[in-house]
C-alpha cells in the first residue's frame, strides 16, 4: 500500500490551505493532514554510542537486512554449495528506532563471520516497519559497511578488490 511521505502530506495540506475553500470538510482535511504529518514525523535519530552497541558493531564489514528465515536460507544455500566459511554469533541485540503514531519501530541485530568478515543481519521485527528509519539507522551506525539485500547477500562480503 502506498504511504505518502511527510513532505507530500505537507504539500497537499498547503494546496488545500491555498484554495481557501469555505467548506468544512476541506478545513478538516487540512487539519487532519497536518496533524498526521506531525504525528508521523520521527524524532531525530541518534547514533547509539553505549559500550554494548559499539562493541557489537565493531568491525562490521557488511549489512544485510534479512529476516531470520532469510538468514537461515542464505546459510543453507552457502552450506549446500560450500563456497564460504561461516560462523554464527547467536546472541544479538534489539533496538527501538523510534515511534510512528505511538507505535514502536524495532529491529533485531545479529552477526556472523563469513569468510572472516563480520556481517550484520538486520531484521525489522515490529508490526509496523519503516524502511527509511531502518536505512537511516544503518547509515548512522555502520556508515562504512557494504549494504545489500538478502537476494544479493554476497555483495555485502568484501572481496580482494574492495579491500585493497
Amino acid at each position: 500500500m502506498y504511504r505518502p511521505s511527510d513532505a507530500e502530506i505537507a504539500a497537499v495540506a498547503q494546496i488545500l490551505k491555498d484554495w481557501k475553500m469555505p467548506s468544512g470538510w476541506q478545513t478538516a482535511a487540512v487539519l487532519a493532514l497536518d496533524a498526521a504529518a506531525k504525528a508521523r514525523a520521527p524524532k531525530k535519530m541518534k547514533k547509539r554510542e553505549d559500550e554494548e552497541m559499539v562493541r557489537f558493531l565493531e568491525g562490521v564489514a557488511g549489512v544485510i537486512p534479512a529476516t531470520r528465515e532469510e538468514q537461515s536460507y542464505i546459510y543453507s544455500k552457502n552450506k549446500e554449495y560450500g563456497h564460504r566459511t561461516w560462523s554464527d554469533n547467536n546472541s544479538g541485540l534489539g533496538e527501538c528506532l523510534g515511534y510512528i503514531d505511538d507505535r514502536p519501530i524495532y529491529i533485531t541485530l545479529w552477526t556472523a563471520l563469513i569468510d572472516g568478515h563480520k556481517i550484520l543481519f538486520v531484521d525489522a521485527t515490529s508490526q509496523l516497519v519503516d524502511w527509511a528509519m531502518v536505512d537511516e539507522w544503518i547509515k548512522l551506525n555502520v556508515p562504512d559497511a557494504l549494504k545489500t539485500d538478502a537476494t544479493n547477500w554476497t555483495h555485502a562480503i568484501p572481496n580482494k578488490e574492495t579491500t585493497e
